[in-house]
């Protein structure tokens, strides 16, 4: 079968990242659900949803190889991400 790349990596992002609400809710954060947290882990979720899938395909763009771009725009997010995560959505 033969899938886009980029369409393959939005997919995945947004299906594993959708997930991460509750997990990092009880698990990571241990805090409690309200309706302004989601709010705010949903606007953080489009906004790193854009800026992963733009960073990822500027590296495509400069013909890296694709598993190299998605690796390059995990370690440039996911430090950031868990920042905003930390004092922004479950503050």
């Amino acid at each position: 079968m033969h899938v886009n790349k980029s369409v393959s990596f939005m997919l995945t992002y947004a299906i594993w990242y959708s997930m991460l609400y509750f997990v990092q809710l009880k698990l990571l954060f241990k805090t409690n659900h309200n309706r302004k947290k989601l709010i705010k882990f949903c606007i953080n979720l489009l906004v790193f949803y854009i800026a992963a899938n733009f960073l990822y395909n500027i590296g495509i763009y400069f013909n890296l190889d694709y598993l190299v771009s998605t690796a390059i725009t995990i370690l440039i997010l996911m430090p950031l991400r868990y920042i905003v995560l930390k004092y922004y959505v479950y503050n």
